[in-house]
């Protein structure tokens, strides 16, 4: 009894004590113990209460009053004590059975939310890469624009094509472009060789892209002086010059173009 039993000895010869004990278990184990304790007459006494605690609260197991023999009360106490265990036992299998659901609801709650991080990862990832290409896509619809507009300038700017004429001194230049063909085109040997950079220009070959090479002897034409006239510079009445794309401008495009 005493490794499984914990044992509270309460006076009930006094009026005082007995009211107090009824207040008590009315109080923790409900009326109808109370009750049930107040209609048992003093000759059945001594009794004995058994209480088992249950969380936060108190169940009656039973009530063994004094005209019991030794045998009943040992076989009522291994009884409670039995039942008590079993319950206990599927207690704690209940407990780690909702321990174990609650378990695998926070996990499928922590892997749903990772979808949706993840999710709304892509989500903004995706955004973020649908505004850039627009961004770059519509720097290169601006470039393009502004390239058409110096182009239509350019092509403005450029007068007709001189023609041979007695006395009049021509410088015939032959240029070799990108794609491997050639534009000939006329000038007059006093024109400056802005002219060049000009009708280059208005070719689609601007100068902001591209320069003007001479083989021989090696030279970029397009960094001379361009308001020099062609008959004071190094460049021959017959020349051919290369449209050489500047370093860079290449890559530029590429990049635009991976991005798409």
């Amino acid at each position: 009894m005493n490794s499984n039993y914990i044992a509270w000895a309460w006076d009930m010869t006094s009026d005082a004590n007995k009211h107090r004990f009824m207040e008590s278990c009315k109080r923790h184990f409900g009326s109808a113990v109370a009750d049930s304790v107040r209609e048992i007459k003093v000759d059945n006494y001594p009794l004995i209460v058994l209480v088992q605690g249950k969380g936060r609260t108190c169940e009656v197991n039973g009530i063994m009053q004094g005209n019991v023999d030794l045998s009943e009360v040992m076989a009522t106490l291994m009884r409670v004590h039995e039942q008590t265990e079993h319950e206990r036992e599927q207690d704690i299998r209940e407990e780690r059975a909702r321990q174990d659901r609650d378990q695998i609801i926070m996990e499928q709650e922590e892997a749903y939310k990772r979808s949706l991080d993840i999710d709304r990862q892509k989500r903004i990832d995706k955004e973020q890469d649908e505004l850039r290409i627009e961004n770059r896509n519509r720097q290169k619809r601006d470039a393009q624009q502004i390239k058409n507009e110096e182009i239509a300038r350019l092509r403005s700017l450029v007068g007709p094509e001189p023609t041979a004429q007695p006395g009049v001194n021509l410088y015939v230049i032959r240029f070799r472009t990108p794609i491997g063909s050639n534009i000939n085109r006329a000038f007059l040997a006093s024109e400056p060789i802005q002219a060049l950079v000009d009708f280059a220009g208005a070719q689609g070959y601007l100068s902001s892209q591209y320069q003007i090479l001479k083989s021989f002897p090696k030279t970029n034409i397009s960094a001379l002086v361009m308001s020099q006239s062609l008959e004071g510079s190094v460049i021959n009445k017959r020349e051919a010059v290369t449209l050489e794309e500047i370093e860079g401008q290449n890559e530029e495009e590429e990049e635009y173009d991976d991005e798409e």
